[in-house]
């Protein structure tokens, strides 16, 4: 299994790491605006995404198949996770963490 930690500003490109059927963590850090369209698409093993409270926008399918995908750890707050556009594009049932720092 395979961990990917991404850093910078702006977005995440579509199909970026779609179908990497390896890849087990992913985290994103400070500074990511965008998740792009089917970044994650794929991704079976995915089973721990940490995202920053800088995300705005999750894009169409950036999740789908990843059916190992159960907790999201969220560097931000409810209100913040509850504005972000696309939310609705993580797997259904997927817990989500408020508040979560990286050394927790």
């Amino acid at each position: 299994m395979h961990d990917l930690i991404v850093c910078g500003k702006g977005d995440l490109p579509s199909e970026m790491c779609a179908f990497a059927e390896n890849l087990s963590c992913v985290m994103i850090l400070d500074g990511v605006e965008k998740i792009g369209e089917k970044t994650f698409k794929g991704c079976l093993a995915l089973e721990k995404l940490v995202l920053p409270g800088s995300i705005s926008k999750i894009g169409n399918d950036a999740f789908e198949y990843c059916v190992a995908l159960k907790t999201v750890y969220f560097m931000g707050t409810e209100e913040e996770w509850n504005a972000i556009v696309g939310i609705d594009e993580l797997p259904k049932g997927t817990t989500v963490v408020f508040n979560y720092t990286p050394d927790q």
